[in-house]
C-alpha cells in the first residue's frame, strides 16, 4: 500500500483504532465485523511467522508504538516523524528522540517567559506589596495568591479583596496564538489517518444468520500463500505439505530413482428444495493411471530433495501433468458409472441416476463434488461408496465452491464473490478507493484513446480476475465485455474503466444472485442488441439472459462477430445466439429428467426481428442471415421457442448491452434478482 514505505504509521493507526473500538449499542455481527476488517488488514502487513527475530522485532515495535500513543498531543508532529520514517528506529532511539524534544520544548518556554518579563506591554500594574513577591505560575505567568483572597473582575483584571493594598493583575496575551492542528503537508499521500471510505460502510452481516456470518469472518480470516517461500513459513501450510508428501508416498505415486541417460526431468437444486453437500478428494490425480514414462524432479521439501541426481519416476498421475485431468476424470467416470450413474449428453461434468423414483446428481469440477438429490438416505450411501474408492473429505452442507460463497434459507439460495471482491480490492490497493455506483460511464464509450500500457501483463491478469467475478455478478459482465476486447493492446482508458469497475464493486462487495423455490422449470429467455455500438469497428453487441423456474442461470454479452447493415440484423443475430442456449438448457433439463412440452419464450423488442423469425417465405433482404434466419425459423416453426414482443424499457437484457442511467440500471438489476443481502442497513 506505501510502496517502499515503511508500513509503521499504518500499523499504528490500526492498532489505536482497534484499542478504541466499541460495540456502543450496535449489534454484535455489526462491532465484529468492524473488527474483523481491521483484524484482516492488520495481518496483510504482519503476516503470521514463526522467525524469532521478526518476532522480538515486532514486540519492540509494539512497545514503541504504544509509547508513541501515550505522548500528549503537542507531540503529535514528533510522532508522525517518527512513524514516516523509512525504516522504523528502535525503542531507546525513539526515546531519546522524544528527550530532545522534551528539553528543547522548555528552553523554548524559558525564552518566552524572559521575553515577556522584560518587555515594556508588562503583564503587571505593581504596589508597594506586589514587587515583594517572587514565585510566579510557569503556566500563565501569574503571581501566585491565596484563591480565596482573589476575584474576578469582568473585564479580566483581579483584585485583591481582604489585603492591605489592591492589586490589578491584567493577562498578558500569548505570544503563540492557539491553533487548529491538521495533518501535515508531508503525509498527504499516505494513509496516516482514519480511510474517508472504511470497508465497513459497504458491507454487514446483519441480514444473515448467526451460523452464516460466523462462516463469512472464518473464511475471510484466511488468505492463500502466492508462493512456496510463503507458505512454507506457515506452519499450516507446512503440515498440509507433509500430509501431502505422505499421500503421495502411500499411493505409490513414484519411486525414487537416478535419473537415467538421455532422459529430463519435467518441473512442475433450488426450485425442489433439495440438500446440497460438498466432497473435496484428496490427491485427486493421483488415481489416475499414467500409460507414459515421466521423470519429475524432487519437490521442495522432499527429505532427499539435496541428492544430487535424484527424480521421481510416476507412477501415477499428479497435478501439473496435462495428462492427469484427463485420467482422473475417466476414473471417476468408471466409478460413479459403475453404480449406474449416466454422464449428461450437455455436460460432461454432470452426472445423474434416476432409479426407484428418486434422483441422485453429481457435479464434479477436478477434484471438488457436488452432490444433491431426492433421497437423503442415498445420498449418504453415494457418500460411503465414494469414501471406499478414494480418500474423500466430507465438506457438509454445500457454502463455499471455487470462491462462490452459498447461503440457504428457507427461501431459497444465495450466491455471491464477496471474499473474491474483499480480496481483489486488497491486490490492486483499491480498498481505500471512493465507491461509485456505475459500472460504466453512460457519457463516454471506449476507444483506443489513451497511451499504451507498459505492464501488459498485469492487465490482462486483472481482467482474467473480473471475468471470474461474472459468475454471480451480472451488473458488471458488459463493463467486463468492453474491457475485455482491448486485452492485447490496452491503453490507459482501458486501465480506467478497469478501476471504475473496481471502484463500483467496492460498494457493492456482497452483490450476487437470489435463487427463489419457485416450484417449476419453465425456460425463458430476453434477447437484445446494440446496433453498431462499437465506435471502433462499428460492430454490434448481442445481450441475452435466461430464467429457469423463475431463476436466473445464464447471460452473455458479447460483441458480435460481423458488422450488421441493420437493427434488426443485430437483433435476429442476438436471438441466434439465444435460441442456442435455450436448446442447450432444455437438454440439460431432458438429461436430469425434467422434460416440459411448452414451448420456450424468447422475448424480444424488435418487430422487425420477430416478423423474419415468423415469415416462412425467405426474401431477398435475409440472403445474408440466411443460416440464422433457417435455424431461428426451424425452432419457430417446431414449436420448440415461441418469440415475444416486448418494450424497450421492460428488456431486461438491455443491462447487458450498453451503459443505463442509474435508475433504470438498478431497476433491471432488481427484476434479475441480483440484490445486495450484505449491504448496511
Amino acid at each position: 500500500m506505501y510502496g517502499q514505505q515503511n508500513n509503521a504509521a499504518r500499523i499504528f493507526q490500526l492498532k489505536k483504532d482497534i484499542a478504541g473500538c466499541y460495540q456502543d449499542g450496535k449489534p454484535l455481527i455489526e462491532h465484529l465485523g468492524k473488527l474483523k476488517s481491521m483484524w484482516n488488514e492488520l495481518s496483510l502487513y504482519r503476516p503470521h511467522t514463526i522467525d524469532s527475530a521478526t518476532l522480538l522485532k515486532r514486540a519492540e515495535e509494539d512497545k514503541i508504538f504504544q509509547l508513541l500513543a501515550s505522548l500528549d498531543q503537542e507531540y503529535e508532529d514528533l510522532r508522525s516523524h517518527i512513524l514516516m520514517s523509512a525504516e522504523t528506529p528502535s525503542l531507546n532511539n525513539v526515546c531519546t528522540t522524544i528527550q530532545r524534544e522534551e528539553i528543547r520544548k522548555k528552553v523554548m518556554n524559558m525564552e518566552t517567559k524572559t521575553n515577556a518579563g522584560s518587555s515594556n506591554s508588562s503583564a503587571f500594574v505593581s504596589s508597594s506589596k506586589m514587587s515583594e513577591s517572587k514565585s510566579f505560575k510557569n503556566e500563565n505567568f501569574f503571581p501566585q495568591h491565596n484563591d480565596e483572597h482573589r476575584a474576578e473582575s469582568p473585564n479580566g483584571v483581579q483584585t485583591e479583596i481582604n489585603g492591605e493594598s489592591e492589586v490589578n493583575v491584567i493577562a498578558a496575551p500569548r505570544r503563540n496564538p492557539i491553533r487548529e492542528r491538521h495533518q501535515p503537508a508531508r503525509l498527504k499521500d499516505y494513509i496516516t489517518f482514519a480511510s474517508r471510505y472504511p470497508i465497513e460502510n459497504y458491507i454487514s452481516s446483519a441480514n444473515v444468520s448467526l451460523s452464516h456470518a460466523a462462516f463469512l469472518s472464518n473464511i475471510s480470516k484466511y488468505c492463500e500463500p502466492s508462493s512456496f517461500e510463503e507458505a512454507n513459513s506457515q506452519s499450516i501450510w507446512r503440515d498440509a505439505m507433509r500430509e501431502e508428501l505422505q499421500a503421495l508416498d502411500e499411493n505409490c505415486t513414484w519411486s525414487i530413482v537416478k535419473l537415467p541417460q538421455g532422459k529430463r526431468a519435467v518441473g512442475f437444486a433450488v426450485n425442489n428444495d433439495w440438500p446440497l453437500f460438498q466432497m473435496d478428494v484428496k490427491n485427486a490425480f493421483l488415481h489416475g493411471e499414467l500409460e507414459e514414462e515421466v521423470y519429475m524432479s524432487l519437490p521442495p521439501g522432499h527429505p532427499q530433495e539435496k541428492q544430487e541426481g535424484m527424480v521421481c519416476k510416476l507412477d501415477k498421475a499428479i497435478y501439473g501433468l496435462k495428462q492427469s485431468p484427463r485420467a482422473w476424470y475417466a476414473k471417476l467416470s468408471s466409478v460413479l458409472e459403475s453404480v449406474k450413474f449416466q454422464r449428461s449428453s450437455a455436460d460432461s461434468s454432470l452426472f445423474v441416476k434416476d432409479e426407484n423414483g428418486s434422483k441422485l446428481i453429481v457435479l464434479i469440477y477436478v477434484d471438488d463434488i457436488i452432490i444433491t438429490g431426492s433421497n437423503l438416505a442415498e445420498i449418504t450411501t453415494l457418500k460411503l461408496f465414494l469414501h471406499q474408492k478414494f480418500a474423500i473429505k466430507d465438506l457438509g452442507s454445500l457454502k463455499y465452491f471455487l470462491g462462490i460463497e452459498i447461503a440457504a434459507s428457507r427461501k431459497g439460495l444465495f450466491l455471491n464473490q464477496r471474499k473474491y471482491v474483499l480480496d481483489l480490492l486488497k491486490e490492486t490497493r483499491m480498498m481505500e478507493t471512493k465507491p461509485i455506483a456505475n459500472p460504466i460511464d453512460v457519457k463516454k464509450k471506449l476507444g483506443l484513446d489513451g497511451e499504451l500500457l507498459s505492464d501488459v501483463g498485469y492487465y490482462q491478469r486483472l481482467d482474467g480476475k473480473l471475468i471470474y467475478l461474472t459468475i454471480t455478478r451480472p451488473d458488471i459482465a458488459h463493463a467486463v465485455s468492453l474491457v475485455s476486447q482491448h486485452m492485447h493492446a490496452p491503453r490507459t482508458t482501458h486501465l480506467q474503466a478497469v478501476k471504475r469497475i473496481l471502484r463500483y464493486l467496492k460498494g457493492s462487495p456482497g452483490r450476487g444472485i437470489l435463487m427463489k423455490k419457485n416450484g417449476n422449470t419453465n425456460i425463458i429467455g430476453y434477447s437484445d442488441a446494440d446496433w453498431a455500438g462499437c465506435i471502433v469497428d462499428r460492430k454490434s453487441t448481442t445481450g441475452y439472459c435466461t430464467f429457469v423456474g423463475g431463476n436466473l442461470v445464464t447471460w452473455k454479452s458479447k460483441k458480435q462477430n460481423v458488422i450488421a447493415r441493420s437493427s434488426a440484423e443485430a437483433e435476429y443475430r442476438a436471438m441466434a445466439s439465444l435460441t442456442c442456449e435455450l436448446i442447450w438448457l432444455r437438454s440439460l433439463l431432458n438429461d436430469l429428467g425434467f422434460t416440459d412440452p411448452e414451448p420456450m419464450t424468447l422475448f424480444c423488442d424488435n418487430q422487425a426481428a420477430i416478423h423474419i423469425a415468423a415469415n416462412p417465405v425467405f426474401h431477398e433482404r435475409t440472403k445474408h442471415i440466411e443460416v440464422d434466419c433457417h435455424f431461428v425459423r426451424e425452432k419457430v416453426q417446431s414449436n420448440i421457442i415461441r418469440t415475444v414482443f416486448i418494450r424497450s424499457n421492460k428488456q431486461l437484457a438491455d443491462v447487458f448491452t450498453k451503459g443505463l442511467s442509474l435508475a433504470q440500471f438498478e431497476s433491471l438489476l432488481s427484476k434479475l434478482a441480483s440484490i445486495n443481502i450484505l449491504a448496511p442497513a
